[in-house]
């Protein structure tokens, strides 16, 4: 009897300890997984502009089952911004736990100075989900990776036409009915309802000749060791300055590598929750027309603790090289003509044995000048008027342009009765 009373009072320890441990990790974003290193973020776009590419987020936060939770992203879209090319929103809010018994829903909009849009409308709710860092697909444009739900939007076509105007990215979050009870009191979805991220990608040209080139990475990559992102730039040449930025929703910061070098962030900002950013120079990473490889370790302590990737943005901007020129030729012969007849004089271009065609040339006798465009054997005739007899000295000029290099020649030209 009292061995029998000792084993089902450990039994009930064992089990309490268990429910315990259980619901510790559940509530807590940053579990313990599997331990194994996860892959990095995949590639989410890339582009070429002239104006720029800003990257602007923001950590609201909030307090932990307020409904709503609200957080703001305010953006001055540039005054130069001639052409929006890309304008994309991604929000990232917390759920509680892994399990489906936790969702909310999220509304985003966006605020100009024309009035308000709902951007989308979104139940976060997903029938799957495990501790261990893998990713569900929720819809196209929402995951859901441990208790984080991501959301994507393509805002292009509703900023395009606001250059110098202010804008403002609102996201509110609520919980989620799951159905009613046996009052037909409705019953919700464990709530958190903390929004981690809010961000704003935009990138733009101002119609002069940079070559901005950017290149974006964005998912889920959650990990206790480390993860790898790879950012493919195509070797790119003739790098002038690069930056790379990388949001990590994470209490704690990590240890970086990129392409095998440990380098300082020129700039790095923790939030209030689970927010670090960090922007590196890596123009030296890709002056050998390299491609970045981001290497990303956890370093912490706790039981609890971990790592998530959630968006890295490249940008390069690239030397611009004067383009080579080609030597160009003028042949001009000596000429007579007669005071009564037409006077027509031609000439030849060329670069090397090739013909420079359909360019302008110039002819200048007399005080007069002339101009005649070189056909397909680069050849220009000018109708010259020369109405006296006598011995004129033309001169003759090509002014060069991207392809050729300036020439000019002399010629002798005389007039007879």
């Amino acid at each position: 009897m009292r061995k029998s009373l000792i084993f089902s009072i450990l039994l009930v320890f064992i089990i309490v300890l268990g429910v315990s441990a259980a619901s510790a990790q559940d509530t807590n974003d940053e579990v313990i997984g599997d331990g194994e290193p996860m892959s990095g973020l995949p590639a989410d776009g890339s582009g070429t502009v002239s104006g720029g590419v800003d990257v602007v987020t923001t950590n609201p936060g909030g307090n932990s089952g307020v409904e709503p939770n609200t957080g703001e992203l305010k953006y001055d879209i540039p005054a130069n911004a001639k052409d929006i090319k890309s304008a994309t929103v991604y929000v990232n809010v917390y759920s509680m736990n892994a399990k489906n018994e936790s969702g909310l829903s999220a509304n985003t909009t966006l605020i100009t100075s024309s009035g308000s849009k709902l951007i989308g409308s979104e139940q976060l709710w997903s029938a799957n989900g495990t501790s261990d860092g893998k990713v569900y697909t929720v819809n196209d444009h929402v995951s859901k990776c441990y208790s984080d739900f991501q959301i994507k939007y393509d805002i292009t076509n509703l900023v395009k036409g606001l250059s110098g105007n202010s804008i403002t990215v609102k996201v509110d979050t609520f919980k989620l009915p799951n159905g009613t009870d046996a009052n037909n009191t409705t019953t919700y979805y464990k709530y958190d309802g903390r929004i981690k991220l809010i961000a704003l990608i935009l990138a733009y040209d101002d119609g002069d000749s940079d070559v901005i080139n950017y290149w974006i990475n964005a998912g889920q990559a959650w990990t206790k060791t480390n993860t790898t992102t790879i950012i493919n730039t195509g070797a790119q040449p003739n790098i002038d300055s690069a930056k790379l930025e990388s949001i990590v929703l994470s209490s704690a910061d990590a240890n970086y590598t990129i392409n095998g070098q440990t380098i300082n962030a020129s700039n790095h900002t923790s939030g209030k929750f689970n927010y670090q950013y960090n922007m590196w120079d890596v123009t030296d990473s890709l002056k050998n027309a390299q491609n970045i490889t981001l290497f990303s370790k956890y370093v912490g302590t706790s039981a609890y603790g971990s790592l998530k990737n959630v968006l890295t943005v490249l940008t390069t901007t690239q030397k611009k090289v004067a383009p080579v020129k080609v030597a160009s030729k003028i042949t001009a012969k000596k000429a007579t003509y007669k005071v009564k007849k037409a006077k027509k004089y031609s000439i030849t271009l060329k670069a090397g044995s090739a013909a420079i065609s359909k360019v302008k040339v110039t002819l200048k006798v007399k005080g007069k000048t002339y101009t005649a465009t070189t056909n397909a054997k680069g050849k220009a005739t000018f109708k010259l008027k020369l109405t006296k007899k006598g011995k004129y000295h033309a001169v003759i000029n090509f002014a060069g342009n991207n392809a050729y290099k300036a020439s000019s020649a002399k010629a002798k030209i005389t007039v007879k009765k």
